[in-house]
């Protein structure tokens, strides 16, 4: 699973602490920033100043894909093809952010 667009604490973004970076995301995420709720997403997938939890994670990418956030349009997609299940929402992800101009979701 290769979830992108993941910005660190040294990108002078988010607190240093990935649980106080979390935590500020998820501060944001509950304001409706897409951005942050973005960032709690890849936070979320990736085990960051967490226990990983997918599901959640996705639940987070989908308000920011909402939102008109791409890059958690395309990561919506990384994680719904995990499940054969949930293949064609997942392609409908790919094809909507790579319409939006996303790099990464055109290679899925």
């Amino acid at each position: 699973m290769a979830v992108v667009g993941f910005a660190t604490s040294a990108d002078g973004l988010l607190p240093q602490d990935e649980d106080e970076a979390l935590a500020f995301c998820r501060r944001g995420a509950a304001l409706g920033i897409p951005e942050l709720q973005h960032r709690c997403g890849v936070h979320l997938a990736a085990g960051r100043g967490t226990a990983r939890d997918l599901r959640l994670a996705a639940v987070y990418f989908r308000r920011a894909a909402d939102a008109g956030h791409v890059a958690a349009r395309c990561n919506l997609g990384v994680l719904l093809a995990q499940r054969p299940d949930l293949a064609d929402e997942a392609r409908e992800c790919f094809e909507a952010a790579a319409a939006e101009g996303d790099g990464h979701a055109a290679h899925n």
